[in-house]
């Protein structure tokens, strides 16, 4: 049996939807759609976060999507941080810790509310040489409130 996945870019304007399918071959793109995101009315006092809630919920009925379907979107860049930075692999074993040390250098707020990973871009390091990593910031603010507003419109 195939499981149901759907991609979902949140933009300012519209929300582009992808509905693929997982099966013993892989991966099959099989629908795709966009759905315009209400435009801010001066008369009503409805937030960002209201309007893609009425933009998902008519996909999801549009689409039919459902509850056990499962659902990934995107973050808009412009709410997250994506930096290069330099470390010096000192230990393998503990690259990790290194990494976390040299971003909180780096970073304005606290890594403890974000949520961060990182990408070598480095392939075959050697210890003791200086490599170069993609770090990928998030404060979980912003991912909570994503994640809200994908209960809210019950996806």
């Amino acid at each position: 049996m195939s499981k149901t996945v759907w991609g979902i870019e949140l933009g300012s304007y519209s929300l582009k939807a992808v509905k693929m399918l997982v099966g013993k071959e892989g991966l099959e793109i099989v629908d795709l759609e966009a759905v315009d995101v209400p435009p801010k009315d001066p008369d009503l006092e409805q937030s960002r976060e209201e309007r893609l809630q009425t933009a998902l919920e008519a996909l999801r009925d549009k689409k039919d999507i459902k509850k056990h379907d499962a659902v990934w979107i995107s973050i808009p860049g412009h709410q997250t941080l994506n930096k290069l930075i330099t470390v010096t692999l000192l230990d393998p074993g503990k690259f990790r810790e290194t990494v976390q040390f040299e971003a909180q250098q780096q970073m304005p707020i606290s890594l403890d509310d974000t949520i961060w990973d990182y990408q070598l871009v480095d392939r075959k390091p050697e210890v003791g040489q200086e490599v170069q990593v993609s770090l990928f910031v998030v404060r979980k603010e912003i991912v909570k409130s994503y994640l809200q507003l994908i209960e809210a419109a019950q996806l």
